[in-house]
C-alpha cells in the first residue's frame, strides 16, 4: 500500500528529521533561546525536492517547496514545542504507539507491515513516530488553548453554506413523444401555450398524456435537460429536447435548492467544515500571538 494513500492524515504536518550536525552551519531564525538552523532547512528542503512523497506526507505536496516555507514549518514546529513545555503537556510513549497501532489497524496492515509502506516510500520510520508524537502535541495544544475558544455555528450560518453547496431542484413533469417535423410543431405550440398560461398543466395533461417526476436534482438529469432547465423558472415549459427519436417537453411546476431532508442529512458534514475553518483562523491567530511572545526572530 503506498503510504501517501494511508487513512491518517493530519490536519497540521510539521516535523523535523534527525539532521547531521555540520561544522559550519548559520542562525536562520531564534525561537525563544532555540536556533532554527540553515542545515535543517536545507536537508529538509533536498528531502522533500527528492522524495515527492515525503512532500505529500509533510501535507507540501503540489507547493513551491523555497527555502522560506521550510524555515516557517521548522519555527512553527519550535513555537509548539516550547508551548507545550510551559503547559507541561507531555505525550507518553504509549501514546505515540497506540496511535500508530490505530492507523495501521484502519488501513488493514499490522505495524510491521505500515513499517515495509513507509519504508517503500523512501520514509523512515524514525521520522513517522516523530511526526505522530508532534500531531498529539498538537492536539493537546488545540484542546488545551485553541478549541475552547470556538463558539457553536448557529442555524442560519448552517444555512447559508447549505445554499451555497446545495444542487437545484426541480419539480417536473415530463411529455414524450415519437419525434417528427409535426410532433415537434405541435409541442412547441403547447409549450408556448403553457408558458404564456393559455393552458393549464392539467388541460396538456388531459388532451396528451403526461408523466409526473416529481422532485428531482440536476445530477439524475440526462444533461441535455440539465443544460435545458439552467435558466428556467417554475411556470416554464422547456423544450421540445429532442434525444435520439424521441421530443421531450419538461414543465416546471416549481423550483428549490435543497431541501429540509437534505439539510439535515448534511447538517453533521457542514459543522465540521464550518469548525475546521475556523480552527485553521483560530490556530494562525494563536501562531502570531505565540511568535511575539515567545520572541520569534527571523535572520534572512
Amino acid at each position: 500500500m503506498s503510504a501517501k494513500k494511508l487513512i491518517f492524515a493530519p490536519l497540521f504536518l510539521f516535523f523535523s528529521f534527525g539532521l547531521s550536525a555540520k561544522t559550519l552551519d548559520r542562525i536562520v531564525a531564534i525561537v525563544g533561546n532555540s536556533p532554527v538552523l540553515l542545515s535543517e532547512a536545507q536537508d529538509l528542503e533536498n528531502l522533500f525536492k527528492k522524495n515527492p512523497n515525503i512532500a505529500n506526507f509533510y501535507g507540501v505536496g503540489g507547493k513551491k517547496i523555497t527555502q522560506d516555507l521550510i524555515v516557517e514549518m521548522l519555527i512553527t514546529e519550535a513555537v509548539v514545542r516550547h508551548s507545550l513545555e510551559e503547559l507541561n503537556a507531555s505525550i507518553r510513549e504509549s501514546d505515540i504507539q497506540k496511535q500508530i497501532q490505530s492507523i495501521a489497524t484502519q488501513n488493514k496492515l499490522s505495524v510491521d507491515q505500515l513499517r515495509s509502506s513507509l519504508k517503500r516510500e523512501g520514509i523512515a520510520f524514525d521520522s513517522y513516530r516523530k511526526n505522530i508524537r508532534l500531531q498529539l502535541e498538537k492536539k493537546a495544544i488545540f484542546e488545551r488553548e485553541i478549541r475552547s475558544s470556538t463558539t457553536n455555528v448557529s442555524d442560519a450560518e448552517l444555512r447559508a453554506d447549505f445554499n451555497r453547496l446545495a444542487k437545484a431542484e426541480w419539480k417536473l413533469q415530463l411529455w414524450a413523444l415519437k419525434n417528427s417535423p409535426k410532433v415537434s410543431k405541435i409541442m412547441q405550440e403547447e409549450a408556448n401555450n403553457f408558458s404564456g398560461r393559455k393552458k393549464t398543466l392539467a388541460q396538456l395533461s388531459n388532451d396528451y398524456g403526461i408523466q409526473e417526476l416529481g422532485w428531482v436534482n440536476a445530477d439524475s438529469l440526462n444533461p441535455s435537460f440539465q443544460k435545458a432547465l439552467k435558466n428556467s423558472k417554475t411556470g416554464d415549459a422547456v423544450g421540445p429536447i429532442v434525444l435520439k427519436d424521441t421530443a421531450h417537453v419538461l414543465f416546471v411546476e416549481g423550483m428549490r435548492k435543497g431541501n429540509e431532508e437534505q439539510f439535515q442529512a448534511m447538517k453533521e458534514e457542514l459543522i465540521r467544515r464550518k469548525q475546521g475553518a475556523d480552527l485553521d483562523d483560530l490556530f494562525g491567530s494563536w501562531l502570531e500571538r505565540r511568535k511575539k511572545e515567545i520572541r520569534v526572530v527571523v535572520n534572512k
